[in-house]
């Protein structure tokens, strides 16, 4: 008799991860609000796009495309510019890849060349990349970290941060939807004063309002105490349900659960929201670094930073019990700004700058080579998976599993299932199938 055995397995010798070698995709990228973004597109397709730097000080965006299991030629996003700044990307319902990006300078009075500049938007369509779509005329305020996101209906979402000259100076987060015309009028979902600063905001799907948004707050003046503040949103700010002592926060979250990381103290802290508020913080093992969070298709969040001295390029994932210690992508000379993004079949890849030399970096990007088990921690937060098997009959259980999405111990999805190690993605939780006979 043919036995199904479905049960979540602690998975110690998977702990430490296995990462690609890097791969080059450009070696010309502007460290100063160069990116990169990396966006899936489904199946097995990535995008990734950055600011390159060419002869003579032109710039412009350019954007690669991962499909099975290589790099398709840059393509170039915009015509030459001296300027273009921050790009980020998202996929869109419509199966298109949506990418921002700020084309400007620091805003000056009585330059005529200032007439153009904004932030823009453009979509990758089947014939290439659109024409740039102004959503943000800036007349004064100089645009940063402009990061998009889904609402709870699956529409699109922009925030960024604007700080107007002389530089530094206080700066307020605002906030644009896409909509059927386009994108809607900018407004301040937190204004500026003297003394307090806004900025560095993160968009996640909301429960009851369209979004969950987390911004920054620090003051403006030594010691610049600063604090996150997580907010639901619909067109404006409405309830706020939690304040976290910390900076470079970010929010990420898969169907039930909501994900937040800060740096407070000079360590990397998570909060998880399980539909009942904001847990209070624990640690992410290890140095800490600026984060980045990232879904999986199991339902799983990822955050990928550098240590502090810029060295090492550092991942570690959230089953939804605790955080795994750290995995080593990749050993940097200077890196930065590390993203990641999994793609429809598990694979999670990563992207990144380094080798900056006089502001120059290379873009590189790494994928993991496994899919990860459900690994033990010293220090589990509370649990949420059962550890006691069930035992299903044969016939049974690969009928169960002909309804789910399975994947094999590579993060390939699987179409036929035989005899040998599976995992499915069932209600938002990830488990081990073994199937003996």
């Amino acid at each position: 008799m043919r036995w199904v055995i479905v049960s979540v397995v602690l998975l110690a010798a998977l702990a430490t991860g296995q990462w690609s070698e890097s791969v080059v995709l450009d070696d010309s990228c502007y460290v100063w609000a160069g990116g990169p973004a990396l966006v899936a597109a489904g199946a097995d397709t990535v995008w990734a796009a950055w600011k390159s730097h060419l002869p003579d000080y032109y710039n412009l965006i350019l954007a690669r495309r991962f499909a099975g299991d290589s790099w398709e030629p840059v393509e170039r996003v915009t015509i030459d510019s001296a300027l273009y700044n921050y790009p980020a990307g998202i996929l869109a319902d419509s199966a298109r890849v949506i990418l921002a990006y700020y084309d400007g300078s620091y805003p000056v009075s009585g330059v005529s060349s200032q007439d153009s500049w904004g932030i823009y938007v453009v979509t990758r369509a089947d014939s290439g990349w659109t024409e740039p779509q102004l959503v943000y005329k800036v007349t004064y305020e100089f645009p940063v970290d402009i990061r998009l996101g889904h609402d709870r209906l699956g529409g699109v979402g922009m925030t960024w941060e604007a700080t107007g000259p002389p530089i530094p100076w206080p700066s307020s987060v605002l906030f644009s939807r896409k909509a059927a015309q386009g994108w809607t009028a900018a407004k301040y979902l937190a204004v500026a004063t003297e003394t307090l600063n806004y900025g560095q905001a993160s968009l996640i799907p909301g429960d009851t309002a369209d979004f969950y948004v987390v911004f920054s707050c620090a003051g403006a003046e030594p010691p610049y105490p600063c604090s996150a503040q997580v907010w639901t949103l619909g067109d404006t700010l409405l309830d706020r349900s939690a304040t976290f002592a910390g900076g470079s926060r970010m929010l990420a979250r898969s169907d039930a659960r909501r994900y937040l990381v800060f740096i407070g103290s000079d360590k990397l802290y998570s909060s998880v929201n399980n539909g009942s508020g904001w847990e209070a913080p624990v640690e992410i093992p290890g140095p800490y670094g600026i984060p980045n969070l990232a879904m999986d298709v199991f339902g799983w969040v990822w955050v990928s930073w550098t240590d502090t001295a810029h060295t090492v390029v550092l991942v570690s994932h959230n089953a939804g019990n605790f955080w795994t210690s750290p995995e080593t992508v990749a050993v940097c000379q200077n890196g930065s700004n590390p993203v990641m993004v999994s793609d429809d079949n598990g694979r999670m890849h990563c992207c990144w700058l380094d080798d900056n030399v006089g502001g120059i970096a290379n873009v590189r990007w790494s994928y993991r080579l496994t899919r990860p088990g459900v690994e033990e921690s010293s220090k589990p937060q509370a649990a949420s998976y059962k550890l006691v098997p069930t035992l299903l009959s044969g016939a049974s259980g690969i009928e169960r599993l002909a309804s789910s999405v399975v994947f094999d111990a590579m993060g390939r999805r699987v179409q036929k299932v035989r005899s040998g190690v599976y995992f499915v993605r069932d209600a938002g939780q990830t488990h081990k199938i073994v199937i003996q006979r």
